[in-house]
C-alpha cells in the first residue's frame, strides 16, 4: 500500500487516552501528513479482529498481530512510512510496588525485553 491509499482510508488507534500524539502520527506530522482516525481504542487485543473485513487500516508492530490461522484474512504490509524507534515503560500503581507476584513480573518483562547483551572483548578463547 502507498502512502496515498494509506492516507485514504480510516484507521484505527490504539490509545488509552484517545488522542494521536503517537510515534505514527508523530512520523506523519514530520512529513506534513495526517490520517483520519475513524476508531479509538484502548487496548490492543481487539483492534486485530475489528479490522477483519474492513478497509480500516491498523498499523502496529508485527508482533502484536495474533499467531495463530486468524491471521490469514488480514493483509498485512510495511507501512509506506519510516517510524522511528520508541522506548516501552511499565507502569503500575504504588499500591503494588511490594507485592511480590506484581515484582517478579516486572522484573520478567524488564529482562525480557532487556537490549542482548554485547559479547565481551575479553571472553575467555
Amino acid at each position: 500500500m502507498d502512502l496515498t491509499a494509506y492516507l485514504e482510508r480510516p484507521h484505527i488507534l490504539v490509545s488509552l487516552r484517545g488522542d494521536a500524539g503517537n510515534e505514527i502520527d508523530l512520523a506523519l506530522a514530520a512529513a506534513g501528513h495526517k490520517r483520519r482516525i475513524a476508531l479509538a481504542l484502548p487496548h490492543w487485543s481487539a483492534a486485530p479482529g475489528l479490522v477483519r473485513g474492513t478497509d480500516l487500516v491498523l498499523t502496529v508492530a508485527r508482533r502484536i498481530l495474533p499467531q495463530d490461522a486468524k491471521i490469514g484474512s488480514l493483509v498485512v504490509f510495511e507501512p509506506p512510512f519510516a517510524i522511528l524507534p520508541f522506548a516501552f515503560r511499565q507502569i503500575w500503581h504504588r499500591r503494588r510496588d511490594g507485592d511480590p507476584g506484581h515484582r517478579w513480573l516486572r522484573d520478567l518483562i524488564t529482562h525480557i525485553l532487556a537490549p542482548p547483551e554485547a559479547p565481551s572483548a575479553s571472553a575467555p578463547s
